[in-house]
């Protein structure tokens, strides 16, 4: 969705540039035109939250990028634990059977007892990629509200933005 791979965490792309036609300033700040559409502060605030947004842009492309990769090596650990139950399954089916025709099943047991150590492994491997992955989480988290409208501008110049801000879905 739009939400995840929106560095500002919302279902929308930000444009707010319609505010600042009109606006210029110089590099100490000074206000060189206004625009016909915000107050200078307004235009200030959006020019240094666009310069925000866009300085962090690749940290969360590089967080994204760590997430998409640990969900993919979670899917395949969550595969080979999959196949390991099998394979315990299948070791047991065969104690039950030799056990059941008065067969030494010593063997199978030896197989299951291993079978159960690589599964407890496999489930602690698990275990730190889904680590991995909340910890991403946490620093997108972090980055979002970094970088979120709350963090960057007043109440009153929220306010005056929201009547401007369109969601469709």
């Amino acid at each position: 969705t739009v939400n995840e791979v929106n560095p500002n965490g919302t279902s929308y792309i930000e444009d707010l540039s319609y505010f600042l036609k009109g606006f210029s300033m110089d590099s100490n700040g000074m206000v060189l035109s206004h625009s016909s559409h915000a107050d200078d502060e307004l235009c200030k605030a959006i020019i240094k939250y666009q310069d925000l947004v866009t300085s962090k842009n690749g940290e969360f492309k590089t967080l994204l990028t760590q997430k998409e990769g640990f969900q993919a090596e979670l899917r395949i650990k969550e595969n080979e634990l999959f196949n390991l139950n099998n394979e315990l399954k299948a070791i047991q089916v065969d104690i039950d059977f030799s056990e059941s025709q008065g067969q030494d099943a010593t063997s199978y047991k030896t197989q299951e007892a291993n079978k159960k150590i690589e599964i407890a492994n496999k489930e602690s491997e698990i275990a730190i990629v889904k680590s991995n992955i909340a910890n991403v989480d946490g620093q997108m988290i972090v980055l979002k509200n970094e970088i979120s409208m709350e963090s960057n501008f007043t109440s009153q110049q929220i306010e005056e933005l929201n009547d401007f801000i369109i969601e469709k879905t």
